[in-house]
């Protein structure tokens, strides 16, 4: 059981940090994209200054796209700390899933699934809201106006941004960062389960014997040869 256990975490901690990368990749080039502006949220209004352009872009606040990057940047560091470990504590040949430290892990654990959760409600409720008004503003409310058809759309290609595929790049994201919801909610599963499991099993049987704890009388557990 220790060995399955550990094996399922080194495999889960390894896609938390593919979900991480895959998070902070995805939304930091959308950022960059739309020249650092963030479009979680954010209303397209009539451009009245009678330039070239008949809409504009009224970006949010950065922090809607920042907090989500760095849950991603967050998960792939712990993922890849805490997976060595884990791995290490795998292959160790003396080591067992009773050795490791627990508490913190499930502390841990338990808070990113939370602010993951919180990362992944904003991606998926902001970038709604913001193809929402591409396709009432833009496209005057028709249902084939949506952000991917504006993506690839000779209009967006010629507006003030690098041209890359946001919406491509935001599907991925929002598929990655529930993704990662996931594992967490996994991983802090199987946290709780090792804590039983060491609970009902006590003491690690790598640990060595206390001499006064022997069912022996007397010293003679504390006595040894001398040569």
């Amino acid at each position: 059981m220790a060995d399955f256990l550990l094996l399922a975490k080194v495999l889960l901690y390894t896609a938390a940090v593919v979900g991480g990368v895959t998070v902070a990749v995805t939304v930091g080039l959308t950022v960059g994209n739309f020249q650092g502006g963030c479009i979680l949220y954010t209303p397209i209004v009539e451009n009245t200054a009678g330039s070239k352009y008949k809409w504009l872009l009224k970006f949010t606040t950065n922090s809607n796209c920042h907090f989500p990057l760095g849950i991603g940047i967050g998960s792939m560091l712990y993922g890849a700390i805490y997976g060595i470990y884990s791995a290490v504590t795998l292959f160790g040949r003396n080591r067992s899933g009773k050795d490791m430290v627990v508490v913190p892990s499930l502390l841990l654990n338990v808070t990113l699934a939370f602010l993951t959760l919180v990362a992944g409600c904003m991606v998926s409720v902001g970038y709604s809201t913001f193809c929402a008004q591409v396709t009432d503003k833009i496209y005057y409310g028709l249902e084939f106006g949506t952000c991917n058809y504006w993506q690839n759309s000779q209009g967006y290609k010629d507006s003030e941004n690098d041209g890359m595929p946001f919406a491509t790049y935001m599907t991925v994201a929002q598929i990655a960062v529930w993704s990662l919801f996931g594992v967490w909610v996994i991983l802090t599963g199987l946290t709780g389960l090792r804590m039983r499991l060491n609970a009902q099993e006590g003491r690690p049987a790598s640990m060595p014997r206390m001499p006064w704890k022997g069912k022996g009388k007397g010293n003679e557990e504390l006595t040894s040869p001398v040569v």
